[in-house]
């Protein structure tokens, strides 16, 4: 899951125009949300 449309950042030196949403586990790994069914693109999370 990503959130697009919020203007452009410079991250490390790179210039970033998508913010990837993630979490960490139990363990404190990143784990990437993502959606478990289909939805309307563009819709608001909430």
């Amino acid at each position: 899951m990503a959130a697009v449309n919020l203007g452009t950042r410079n991250v490390a030196g790179f210039t970033s125009e998508v913010l990837v949403l993630g979490l960490p586990n139990e363990t404190g790994d990143v784990v990437v949300l993502g959606v478990e069914r289909e939805v309307p693109l563009g819709g608001r999370v909430y």
